[in-house]
């Protein structure tokens, strides 16, 4: 034991010299190690020794092994054991704090950490921890920054350069991880995953050249079985493939595939990439030879069938194509029978007056009436664009129900064979849904009663009549008729949850939590099943109800599940660690960049946007009114601002009080909360409380819209999201910016959403643009703002270069007037009073005349719609015309509740006996 002491008290002699030594590296240092420490005005010690004698150094290696094992309380205690005997062993310090920070007390692991990092500067076990740390708290940044620092000290270390890469390409720094996956390779070039790995990042990098030879030179390297025909050969002459397609070379990807074809497996991927390449090409007659061969392997493959019309050079738009049609059709039918697709194919390519399309849809009809099918109301709602279509699809489900109305075992029209009964209740599902698509809704209401009073039992008639309710505007009344469909069969999991949804757009959670819980064990429990929930990152769920407490002004607990959404994508792209590393293994390489493509636009989800939208548009509300929406616990009131001493008593008594109840409330709500079988973090903020406290809402507001915006532009190029969609994230950016006053980031939100509509005339757009033109006249703003401003008005997609914003409101008027279209007619009238126009009050009545004469025609627009017209037009109209506006919208829809707000509710004992 002396020698053994004695030794380390020698080694640590020696490290004192090293460390005087180094003293210009340390000095160099100087900066990284004041931004370690706990406290600006901490005192770095002096140097002490970081070498452990034998024993302790087993000790220490103990210390990993069980944080590696999950094993944290014998980790700590180790850890306590250790320090106890070296207070100021930094690479303890640092194994303490990260065992810390899995343990969820991320203060004192930073403390620890940066503690550790104050007395072994040098260490890169200290920076590593400090990057692992920081990593599991998603600051990859500053992780990138620690591993960096860790491998300057220990440039050997694999894990510390596996670390590192993984987290380069997670945060889309492509040049730097090429350039680091370069010198690993260059230190151990006999390792395969080397070579992957760095023909992947190269690829990812741009450098598709160098990543190809790469690629080829392993290949050439174990020649012995680089030409033989198997999955890992085959992976990699596909990506190489991938590489020569990506730099745009595609005559090269194309004669490649020929090159390779004996040695790849994936036949399937590689047709499509001939097929592909060769349409690029224009080599139509290898790419219908390649599109006939991958039919016949999925012949229920839409996006196979559109590549067959390209490839023949057939436009089904084009009158003359259409014989060519017809045989091709023919020909794809004899070769494959049993395709429904081919079999629907005249349905959506053909016109409503060609033979071959009405043979097709009777056809159609009657086979799925017969059999009992409700997917025949999916099959048919594409075709409902086309408005010659839906008169056709109206006129034959006519025909079928005055035949089975009455006779319900008669024939269907043209057909010989004898009915079922129950050919009459799918017979009205279907024609009840077609007219609630055309809003009629009366008579779809109408039709579902004669339908349940002859089949009481049917489930599909009251789903349908949910349905219809709900796109009628009742959503109440569609919640209760979709929870007796569900009660006819509770084992039915679609039920539940169209049961569940209606619940909660009607803003009755209370009944929607309940529902949506019952498949879920412990489900009586409700804070287990909300957080089962949660676990199985139910994103419809939690955007209903975000969106209901929305509905209801509760900003707290909207803001609270809008964040679980964002948090379900993090936790996305969090799962795609596992992969950075699984593909070098297992040589999916093409799989891993698609990956890398997908996690890049991941924000792009249509969920995601609509939760960066609703918490920018819960702050901008409570930013309006907080003395009403905040409580008086979160009220940030300067006590100095009080009249007198009394008052500011007074006040401090009320905080008081407020902070008590709301500790209170959060020390009920963690007793009340039920064992689970999965260990969670204990939410500290069950009530939305402190999200909703921030310093400066609108801010918050606009960096939430902010991040819309970023989404929708990575949207864009994937088509993932619908223009209302897009629309939603411009509006609510506008709108946030011109209440902060920003016109250059209002600017910015009209310039993207006239860039995506291509045009000022569509309604919502001009809405935008009246607004912003209003909102800047009134400011008075001028200078260097005010020249880029009316620079930027001048593009085509604005107001162009000749118009001034009067000629463009006539013009949008006129057209509106003309067209008689409603959404632009409530634009044109709301677009009048934010301009001030002197003409408005003509405008208005121009604008409300036509709008009442619209609702006497049978436009399909649906009540929604007109709905949101009265109320984005509410200021601007007199008291007798909002009125005759209401009344004429209640005639028109009398099962809406925005026009009927007393429309009598199904009751309960009103149900069926067997329900």
């Amino acid at each position: 034991m002396g020698r053994k002491g004695g030794g380390a008290r020698k080694r640590g002699g020696g490290g004192a010299r090293k460390g005087g030594s180094a003293a210009g590296r340390q000095a160099t240092n100087n900066s990284a190690a004041q931004a370690t420490t706990a406290s600006s005005t901490a005192v770095v010690p002096t140097k002490v020794s970081q070498d452990l004698p034998l024993k302790e150094q087993g000790q220490w290696k103990n210390i990993v092994k069980y944080y590696e094992l999950k094993q944290y309380k014998k980790a700590l205690k180790l850890a306590d054991q250790l320090l106890a005997k070296f207070p100021h062993h930094g690479e303890t310090l640092a194994m303490k704090g990260l065992v810390l920070s899995c343990q969820d007390q991320k203060e004192e692991a930073h403390r620890c950490i940066k503690e550790g990092l104050r007395y072994n500067l040098g260490s890169h076990v200290c920076w590593h921890v400090y990057g692992i740390v920081n990593r599991t708290e998603r600051n990859f940044m500053e992780a990138v920054s620690c591993f960096q620092q860790a491998l300057q000290r220990n440039p050997d270390n694999e894990k510390m350069c596996s670390d590192l890469c993984t987290l380069l390409v997670h945060t889309g720094q492509y040049d730097a991880h090429a350039k680091l996956r370069r010198e690993v390779l260059l230190k151990k070039s006999n390792q395969r995953n080397n070579w992957f790995a760095f023909a992947v990042a190269l690829h990812l990098a741009g450098s598709h050249d160098e990543s190809a030879r790469a690629i080829t030179n392993y290949l050439q390297s174990v020649a012995e079985n680089g030409n033989e025909r198997n999955y890992e050969n085959s992976e990699l002459l596909l990506f190489v493939n991938d590489t020569y397609e990506a730099k745009g070379d595609l005559k090269q990807a194309y004669e490649h595939l020929f090159q390779i074809e004996s040695q790849v497996t994936d036949l399937f991927a590689l047709r499509s990439k001939r097929v592909r390449l060769a349409l690029q090409l224009g080599l139509k007659e290898d790419a219908i030879a390649q599109l006939r061969v991958l039919f016949r392997t999925n012949y229920e493959n839409a996006d196979i069938l559109e590549k067959i019309w390209q490839a023949l050079d057939i436009d089904p738009a084009r009158p003359e194509d259409r014989p060519r049609i017809v045989e091709e059709l023919a020909a794809l039918r004899k070769a494959h029978p049993y395709s429904k697709l081919v079999a629907r194919a005249p349905l959506f390519i053909l016109p409503a007056d060609h033979p071959l399309f009405v043979s097709t849809l009777h056809r159609e009809i009657v086979a799925h009436l017969r059999k009992g099918a409700t997917s025949l109301y999916g099959v048919l709602k594409p075709i409902y664009q086309d408005d010659a279509k839906v008169a056709a699809v109206e006129s034959f489900l006519e025909q079928c129900f005055a035949s089975v109305s009455k006779t319900p075992s008669g024939p269907l029209p043209g057909d010989e064979t004898p009915a079922r009964p129950d050919v009459l209740v799918w017979t009205i599902c279907c024609l009840s849904l077609h007219h609630s698509l055309v809003h009629r809704y009366t008579k779809a209401l109408e039709l579902l009663d004669q339908g349940i009073a002859y089949a009481p039992t049917a489930i599909q008639l009251y789903s349908a009549r949910a349905t219809v309710l709900k796109r009628a505007g009742h959503v109440h009344a569609a919640a209760i008729y979709a929870n007796w469909a569900r009660r006819l069969d509770e084992a039915d999991r679609g039920l539940n949850t169209t049961s569940t949804r209606y619940w909660l757009r009607a803003d009755q959670r209370t009944q929607g939590m309940q529902i949506g819980s019952m498949f879920i064990k412990d489900g009586d429990l409700q804070d287990t099943a909300q957080t089962y929930l949660y676990d199985m990152q139910c994103l419809w769920y939690e955007l209903e109800l975000a969106e209901s407490y929305y509905r209801a002004e509760d900003y707290a607990m909207a803001l609270r599940k809008f964040q679980c959404i964002e948090k379900h994508f993090d936790q996305f792209s969090d799962d795609q660690w596992d992969f950075h590393s699984y593909y070098q293994r297992k040589v999916t390489l093409r799989a891993y960049v698609d990956m890398i493509a997908w996690g890049s636009a991941l924000v792009s989800h249509p969920a995601y946007v609509q939760a960066m939208v609703g918490m920018a548009r819960c702050y901008q509300r409570v930013a309006a009114d907080p003395d009403r929406f905040l409580d008086l616990s979160m009220r940030t009131i300067d006590p100095s601002t009080l009249a007198n001493a009394g008052e500011r008593k007074r006040h401090q008594r009320e905080l008081k009080k407020a902070q008590q109840r709301a500790a209170e409330e959060l020390e009920v709500q963690k007793k009340s909360r039920a064992p689970r079988r999965v260990a969670h973090d204990l939410d500290e903020d069950p009530l939305g409380k402190e999200l909703l406290h921030v310093d400066d809402h609108l801010a918050a507001a606009q960096a939430r819209a902010t991040r819309a915006l970023q989404s929708v532009s990575k949207a864009a190029a994937a088509g993932s999201l619908t223009w209302k969609q897009q629309y939603a994230a411009f509006e609510a950016a506008f709108d946030i910016a011109l209440q902060r006053g920003k016109f250059l980031l209002a600017l910015q939100a009209l310039n993207r959403a006239a860039s995506v509509h291509t045009s000022s005339e569509d309604p919502l757009v001009y809405r935008m643009l009246c607004a912003f033109v209003g909102a800047v006249q009134k400011s008075g703003v001028d200078g260097v703002v005010r020249s880029v401003i009316d620079e930027e008005l001048k593009k085509p997609s604005l107001l162009g270069a000749e118009d001034s914003i009067a000629e463009h409101s006539a013009k949008f008027v006129s057209t509106a007037l003309e067209n008689n279209d409603p959404l632009s007619l409530g634009a044109a009238l709301q677009g009048a009073h934010l301009l001030d126009s002197a003409t408005k009050d003509d405008i208005t009545q121009s604008c409300v005349k036509a709008l009442l004469a619209g609702l006497e025609l049978e436009t399909r627009i649906s009540p929604q719609s007109y709905a949101s017209i009265l109320a984005s037009t509410q200021s601007c109209l007199s008291e007798d015309q909002r009125t005759s506006l209401l009344s004429a919208c209640a005639k028109r829809f009398p099962c809406t509740t925005a026009f009927n707000p007393n429309l009598p509710l199904p009751r309960e004992e009103d149900a069926p006996d067997y329900i």
